[in-house]
């Protein structure tokens, strides 16, 4: 999947997560595709259940499939395969929290 369609569809899940009262936790991992092979290293986006805190970032130097932390059983909304380098995967958390800062609420009617 793009890099620009992962950062839309995860600021989006985020946004969504925080404003709408989602009862459940989830996570929104991502994997990182080099050369057509999983890269060394995944991020997991952390949502908790609404008032349960704010969303978290993890990164981890392995494969999303070998992540031992106790987040890696939390269930999981999507799963991404990023078709970028992991060397881009602060660019993408960047990316992500910069588009939920800036998601406004639609008027209501």
């Amino acid at each position: 999947m793009k890099f620009e369609t992962i950062v839309t569809d995860c600021a989006l899940s985020i946004y969504q997560h925080q404003h709408f009262a989602l009862a459940q936790h989830i996570t929104l991992p991502i994997t990182f595709t080099h050369d057509r092979k999983e890269a060394i290293g995944c991020v997991i986006f952390d949502l908790p259940a609404k008032g349960q805190g704010d969303y978290s970032v993890h990164r981890f130097d392995q494969r999303y499939g070998m992540v031992q932390d106790p987040v890696r059983q939390v269930p999981h909304s999507t799963l991404y395969d990023c078709e970028a380098d992991w060397d881009q995967a602060d660019e993408l958390v960047a990316a992500v929290e910069k588009q939920v800062a800036t998601l406004e609420v639609a008027p209501k009617k």
